[in-house]
Formats: C-alpha cells, sequence, structure tokens
C-alpha cells in the first residue's frame, strides 16, 4: 500500500521545479561536473524561494478567512490537529481511492488479508446441565485503589471494546480528589490547556495577524481554563 500527502499551498510552478530538479539532480549524480552541480544548486534555490512565497501567501489567506470565510480557517486548524488522519489518496492492488470511505476499505481488505483470527466454536451445551452449586465462583472485591491504578493502565489511544466505550473517554472522566480540592482535576485541565498552548505556538509561528491569535487563544485555550474553573470556583 501507499498513499502521498500534498501541502496546501502545493501548486503547479512547484510541481514543475520540483521535478525540474530532480532531473537536474539525477543528471548530477551521473555526470559530477561543476556545471550540473551549480544547475542543481540554482534550480533548489529557486524552488525554495517559491515554496516559502506560496507558504507565506496561504498563511496570510489562512488568516483572513478567519472574517470572510471562518469554515476555511477551522478546517485548517483542525488539519493540523488531526495529523494522524486517515489518508484519501491510497493506491492498494493497482486500485486508487477518492474518498476517506474508500481508503478505509482498502486498510480494512488489507489487514483482512495479513491477519486471521480463527474464532473458538462455542460449547455452551457442555455446561447447560451442570448445577450451578457445583460451580465455585468467590464475588470479586474492589476498592478504590484497585480501581484508580487499573484505570491508570488503560491505553487511551486504542479503541472502544465491546461496550463500546473509547479507553480514552474512560480515562478522561474518572478523577478522585479525597480532600476535595480538586488537585488532581486542576493539574489534568493546566495540562491539557498548556499542551494546546504549545500546539498554537509550533502551528502559528508565522501568523502575524493578531485578531487571528487573540480567536485562537480564546477558543482553545482559555476555553478549557474557563470551563475548569465553573467546578473549581463556582462563586466567583
Amino acid at each position: 500500500m501507499s498513499h502521498r500527502y500534498k501541502l496546501p499551498w502545493w501548486n503547479d510552478e512547484l510541481r514543475t521545479l520540483r521535478n525540474r530538479l530532480r532531473k537536474a539532480t539525477s543528471r548530477y549524480m551521473e555526470s559530477k561536473t561543476a556545471w550540473d552541480k551549480v544547475t542543481v544548486q540554482n534550480i533548489e534555490d529557486e524552488y525554495n524561494a517559491l515554496n516559502q512565497e506560496s507558504f507565506r501567501s496561504y498563511i496570510n489567506n489562512t488568516q483572513r478567512s478567519l472574517k470572510s470565510n471562518p469554515s476555511k480557517f477551522w478546517s485548517y486548524v483542525n488539519s493540523r490537529k488531526n495529523a494522524n488522519r486517515t489518508p484519501t489518496d491510497v493506491s492498494y492492488r493497482d486500485l486508487n481511492s477518492t474518498s476517506p470511505a474508500i481508503a478505509a476499505n482498502f486498510f480494512a481488505d488489507f489487514f483482512k488479508s495479513v491477519h486471521s483470527s480463527d474464532a473458538i466454536p462455542p460449547r455452551d451445551h457442555e455446561f447447560e446441565y451442570v448445577p450451578t452449586h457445583y460451580l465455585p465462583l468467590p464475588l470479586p472485591v474492589l476498592n478504590d485503589e484497585e480501581t484508580l491504578k487499573a484505570l491508570s493502565g488503560v491505553d487511551g489511544a486504542k479503541g472502544p471494546g465491546p461496550d463500546g466505550i473509547p479507553p480514552s473517554l474512560i480515562k478522561a472522566c474518572v478523577t478522585v480528589d479525597r480532600k476535595m480540592k480538586f488537585n488532581e482535576h486542576i493539574a489534568l485541565t493546566t495540562g491539557k490547556a498548556f499542551a494546546m498552548l504549545g500546539f498554537l505556538k509550533r502551528n502559528t509561528a508565522h501568523f502575524d495577524d493578531p485578531f487571528a491569535l487573540k480567536v485562537l487563544y480564546a477558543s482553545l485555550v482559555r476555553s478549557v481554563l474557563e470551563y475548569a474553573a465553573v467546578v473549581w470556583a463556582p462563586y466567583h
């Protein structure tokens, strides 16, 4: 299987320069002449300059779209947050996908072909006539410490089980503070806010519009803190 991504600011000029650069590099690797080396450097400089210019134009348009077309702006933000999203352009067995649904089916077919799960046939009939008093089934006794220890070992990155509940939801909902000081909840919430702030700093380094930066901070960072503050101090 193979897939490829295109930069949002990708255009025909960049594609042409990239192809020229590949051919020039291949020619230089064969000839090793100074002339071909200079040619590669010149095309590479031209490609990098155009790439930076196209990126800068894309960022400016994205910032301006916050006022004129908010959905386009938030699509950019969500695309940066969901970096591990399912690729749309996927090829499998000489077939190409054109939508996320088709790509997902390709992945399903691929994993089905390399993974087998031979289920053991049920044999419930063998236990149908066994008296229940012959089955020593001790009742489990659980305390809060054992429960919290088990929950802390849950892998939030895995998919939901038979109950359909994602492990990430279970880990996020369980917060216990015996002294009712919300220390663990404060640490969890501020950790989320700091993580989102780091995301903004990494992905908005080229933003220069104060309005766009303010909206992003209020929506993604401050909103997390304000939502939890109602629990921490309901009378303030």
